[in-house]
């Protein structure tokens, strides 16, 4: 994902049977658009068009216009969208430039790869390197819900992580986005517990650190558990 955009999806499919099938129960609706951000992409669908096509809450479908697709969560109603319809929130819009009135199609896709690896942590195996690769780019790209977000991380605190399923998720993390590579010999960093209320451990530390020339590159939050997060005391204490 960048700049608030989906990448196009892998849909996944095994066969081109499969493939076939999936392409059949392809239909039409006209978008209608709403000035709402809803955090997540979310199409909603007439719930008598819906059930018809085999589509319920919760299901993922590939919204296509195009050559751009895009997978949504769906929601249905019998009031905000009629037959023929679908309802789009912003992040959906800017995903393929259209307002209201524009056509688009509907089609179901197998479940995200990474459901496989949520069930397989719940039943306390060991997941490899590329199945928390999986679980991360789906994360990243809102193709799983907060119920499986959660169940995957319930499993992890229950049934615990080894060194190489640390090893493994930690690196899933850090390839997911764009790093950055230092030409300074040393870069130093700081951990502390957080969320303690008055705490300016980093407020004592990078200063201290970076007079004595090591290179601290930081990333602070503003208030949370507080009412004033190091970020703001900082831009308090150092404006502009």
């Amino acid at each position: 994902m960048a700049d608030g955009h989906y990448d196009s999806v892998d849909t996944s499919i095994k066969s081109e049977k499969e493939a076939k099938v999936y392409e059949k129960l392809k239909y039409g609706v006209v978008a209608k658009c709403f000035d709402i951000e809803a955090g997540k992409p979310i199409v909603i669908l007439n719930e008598q068009e819906a059930i018809e096509n085999g589509i319920f809450p919760g299901q993922r479908v590939a919204l296509i216009r195009g050559s751009k697709e895009t997978v949504a969560i769906v929601d249905v109603s019998s009031e905000m969208v009629r037959r023929g319809e679908a309802g789009l929130f912003k992040e959906i819009q800017e995903v393929f430039g259209v307002c209201s009135g524009k056509k688009l199609y509907i089609k179901q896709i197998p479940l995200p790869k990474s459901i496989e690896a949520i069930i397989k942590k719940i039943d306390g195996k060991q997941l490899t390197g590329s199945e928390f690769d999986s679980f991360i780019t789906d994360l990243m790209q809102d193709r799983i819900s907060e119920a499986e977000i959660s169940a995957f991380l319930v499993a992890a605190h229950i049934r615990g992580l080894v060194s190489k399923e640390v090893v493994g998720l930690t690196k899933a993390m850090v390839g997911s986005g764009s790093s950055i590579n230092f030409t300074t010999r040393y870069v130093v960093d700081k951990h502390s517990i957080g969320g303690v209320a008055g705490n300016r451990t980093t407020m004592l530390i990078v200063p201290i650190m970076a007079a004595a020339g090591c290179y601290m590159p930081k990333t602070s939050s503003r208030a949370i558990t507080s009412p004033s997060g190091t970020a703001d005391t900082m831009e308090v204490l150092a404006p502009g």
